[in-house]
């Protein structure tokens, strides 16, 4: 039992000792904490630090207000966790507390609710698919609060890889990963949308897997606008010639309902040197998540597109994205 993550919190030594008063409260009461006192930021104030089960909030109010009796000083309630139920009732309650190494509910010193996340060791590169999926979808529906049965329906993920998302998520220390109601877990953030897609660019990678060409004639509903064709139509770039377009489709997929007339030799190496593209032909992205969750309308979305160019050093095509990414955020 001590300080250390109130300490840590307000970066500052914390001498505490027993409080001389737990002699004169009713055993029903002293017999539930240790009572410690110390000067915190300058001001006297007791430290309650509940022994077993926690008891209800209005009981702890009312303990306090006795403790308060015997001496008028700020009494703060020094816990290891505090569930989100339990902390919004902390807080209704105007109960100060300090919950392990990452939250501090004390008014009184001017601290109204800091939340430290204190994240593992990030050794995070690259943003799995699934993970910058869920960012992107985040982005676009301009919030975090989903269930995991709703995040596993909308992207047509398991809930074990929306649960291994929001924790590569919360590595990037944009988020914090906090528990609510129930079993609920949302990542919480106090940046903009625009401020995310910032900070975790260097994260994000290209969503296309694989490039072939295909005849026209084999474009179907589950391909999507993409490339230069999508992104000609979002900025001042002429179109390609030959049309391109997105999907999920598997690589055995693909070869074993089309004609890939430029493609794969011996079915693993992407050889299109050798063939020459023509005009019937349509250029089509194999992406590493489903385009269609995001598409808008036939067209594959803004962010991702972009993201297609991310390693693309064309001064034409940078311009353009630039542009594409401009319009975006200032209709966002």
């Amino acid at each position: 039992m001590d300080l250390t993550g109130l300490e840590k919190l307000l970066y500052t030594k914390i001498k505490y000792e027993d409080w001389q008063g737990k002699k004169a409260l009713p055993y029903y009461i002293s017999v539930n904490y240790d009572i410690k006192k110390a000067s915190l930021k300058g001001i006297e104030t007791i430290f309650l630090f509940p022994k077993g089960k926690l008891l209800a909030v209005n009981s702890i109010k009312a303990h306090i207000g006795k403790i308060q009796e015997i001496e008028a000083l700020p009494v703060v309630v020094c816990l290891e966790i505090l569930p989100y139920e339990q902390r919004q009732r902390f807080i209704k309650a105007d109960i100060p507390f300090v919950a392990g190494e990452k939250q501090i509910y004390v008014p009184f010193i001017g601290t109204l609710l800091l939340e430290r996340y204190v994240a593992p060791e990030n050794n995070l590169k690259f943003f799995s698919p699934s993970t910058q999926l869920l960012l992107l979808y985040f982005i676009y529906k301009k919030t975090t609060e989903f269930t995991l049965a709703e995040l596993a329906e909308a992207l047509g993920l398991s809930k074990m890889a929306i649960s291994k998302a929001q924790r590569q998520l919360a590595q990037t220390e944009v988020f914090v990963l906090e528990q609510r109601e129930g079993k609920k877990k949302v990542l919480a953030t106090n940046l903009d949308f625009k401020s995310i897609w910032e900070k975790c660019f260097k994260y994000m990678v290209s969503p296309v897997r694989e490039v072939v060409y295909i005849n026209n004639y084999d474009v179907n509903d589950k391909m999507y606008i993409s490339g230069d064709t999508a992104l000609s139509e979002n900025s001042m770039l002429n179109p390609s010639k030959v049309p391109c377009y997105a999907t999920m489709s598997a690589r055995k997929e693909i070869m074993d309902n089309f004609q890939i007339v430029v493609g794969w030799e011996d079915g693993n190496t992407l050889v299109a040197d050798k063939y020459k593209v023509e005009p019937n032909h349509t250029k089509l992205e194999l992406w590493k998540y489903d385009p269609s969750v995001l598409a808008a309308g036939n067209m594959v979305d803004a962010l991702s597109l972009s993201l297609t160019y991310k390693d693309t050093h064309d001064e034409r095509i940078e311009e353009s994205v630039e542009e594409l990414l401009k319009d975006f955020w200032e209709a966002y």
